[in-house]
């Protein structure tokens, strides 16, 4: 309740303020052709509105950034980006611009938010997205320093990956949420297949999606040898076996962080060293077939 006193005529006032409650959270429906080469994009905003007041043909605009709030006001970092399952997209996306650090995006019509509603508006779309299906099996660290027994029928990463550029049919910058994962079945039906949380991401770079294990593809890790050559140097042999009982053919990525200072002695196939801890074997295996991948390497602390 504010009393006003004003002796210079008619003045227009604007009261700005920060309100504890309301908050909005970004969700995205992914879905997946049934060739795992291309998907269509839909992002939603729910708004949930606790604040205690109702605002009536409300001009919205919402920040998506991590917005630094000094206590003691709010915990959440400003509006906080959760998810929630959404529906059909809206005709009008919002409009995206650049903000201070963070992007501003500004929702076409006005609405209504009620005490204690959830409501939820269009926020980005895309179609005919490319994209690729990954697999990929890792291993741990503490593989390098110590004998391990076998270690059988393990379930490859399943992962999905696409590029956030306009030349894609994208472009735009995603604020952070949960992205789930829709592909057709045999009658045509949408199934899930599997959901995962992104982060904050510019445009021009790339979304991975970890949509789950793979239920036909199976990997045995075995250490053929370990060897402590010095206080400071041990040396250990993999035996990796990739089993692919699905009905086509596909690439593993054995993935293998290296501790120390590293160097592979011996292998069965050829690696790429994506930085000073990673090595990556990419492994074709046919349908219904496995491939065994072996190596040697010296590892100095």
């Amino acid at each position: 309740i504010w009393h006003l006193n004003n002796t210079l005529g008619a003045q227009q006032l604007e009261a700005t303020y920060i309100t504890n409650g309301i908050s909005w959270r970004a969700d995205y429906v992914l879905t997946l052709a049934r060739t795992d080469t291309a998907l269509d994009i839909a992002g939603w905003v729910t708004m949930d509105n606790q604040s205690g007041a109702t605002y009536e043909n409300a001009r919205l605009k919402l920040v998506a950034g991590d917005v630094n709030i000094a206590p003691p006001q709010v915990a959440d970092k400003g509006m906080r980006e959760r998810a929630l399952a959404m529906s059909a997209p809206a005709p009008e996306m919002a409009r995206e611009e650049t903000f201070a650090e963070y992007h501003l995006y500004t929702i076409p019509r006005r609405t209504t938010i009620k005490q204690n509603q959830s409501k939820q508006v269009a926020l980005l779309s895309g179609a005919g997205v490319q994209c690729e299906k990954r697999y990929e099996f890792r291993g741990m660290v503490d593989f390098y320093s110590n004998r391990f027994p076998p270690m059988k029928d393990q379930h490859v990463d399943v992962f999905l990956k696409f590029q956030n550029t306009e030349a894609n049919h994208l472009g735009i910058p995603v604020p952070a949420g949960i992205m789930r994962i829709y592909q057709e079945d045999s009658e045509g039906m949408l199934q899930f297949a599997g959901e995962d949380r992104v982060d904050h991401t510019p445009k021009d770079e790339e979304i991975r999606l970890r949509m789950g294990k793979a239920f036909d593809v199976v990997a045995d890790r075995i250490q053929m040898d370990f060897a402590q050559i010095s206080d400071r140097v041990c040396e250990a042999e993999f035996e990796i076996t990739v089993r692919n009982h699905k009905g086509q053919d596909v690439v593993v990525d054995i993935v293998e962080p290296m501790p120390a200072d590293w160097k592979i002695l011996s292998k069965s196939h050829d690696f790429v060293k994506k930085d000073a801890h990673t090595a990556i074997f990419s492994v074709p295996v046919p349908k219904d077939g496995k491939v065994a991948v072996t190596y040697r390497v010296q590892v100095q602390y």
